[in-house]
């Protein structure tokens, strides 16, 4: 990763911060994300960016997510997603690598498996975006939401793309790492639910 900031920066650029804004940490670095964590001092733990293989394994991200990380790059990706990571969680934003996204939904997956789910903290979205996120997370397409939530695809792809503005996400899969990294539980009720 040094190889890669020094390619950026021009060079023999040594990175060194005593309080820094944002911590880049490889996953690889401890036997525990807890463990790599309790070694930085600062800052919070929603300021560091995680470096993790280019699949990492479910507990892994369970952990880091449990933990408060906010930022998830694959190590071994280009430094400007990188970059793009340090950025948005100094901004205070969640970023997630979309390989890491993918697994996430996986995970989320796996979690509904296994029974009913909170409400998401200070929710900002609107009953049917809450119930398209759940979609999302499973994977379904517009169509496969139109058929299950009795509208057109045209309002589909409308909430679809509120849920994306609201959570400021590039895609549907970075969309659903973001609302659950953000604490999102989908609660399953109403007519639309499947049993």
């Amino acid at each position: 990763m040094s190889a890669g900031f020094d390619a950026l920066l021009g060079g023999d650029v040594e990175i060194v911060a005593v309080n820094p804004d944002v911590v880049v940490a490889d996953s690889a670095l401890a036997e525990t994300v807890e463990s790599l964590l309790a070694g930085l001092n600062s800052p919070p733990v929603d300021r560091v960016v995680l470096l993790v293989p280019e699949c990492p394994s479910s507990s892994l991200l369970q952990e880091a997510v449990e933990a408060g990380v906010r930022g998830f790059v694959v190590r071994d990706g280009p430094i400007d997603e990188t970059l793009r990571a340090i950025r948005a969680v100094h901004a205070g934003l969640p970023w997630f690598d979309s390989s890491v996204a993918h697994r996430l939904l996986r995970l989320i997956a796996d979690r509904r498996q296994g029974g009913g789910w909170s409400a998401f903290k200070d929710d900002p979205f609107t009953p049917r975006e809450r119930e398209v996120v759940e979609c999302l997370a499973e994977g379904m397409s517009n169509t496969e939401i139109a058929a299950r939530m009795s509208m057109a695809q045209r309002t589909v792809k409308y909430h679809v793309s509120h849920v994306l503005a609201k959570l400021g996400a590039r895609d549907r899969a970075h969309a659903v790492a973001l609302a659950y990294g953000s604490g999102f539980r989908a609660v399953r009720s109403g007519a639309g639910a499947r049993p």
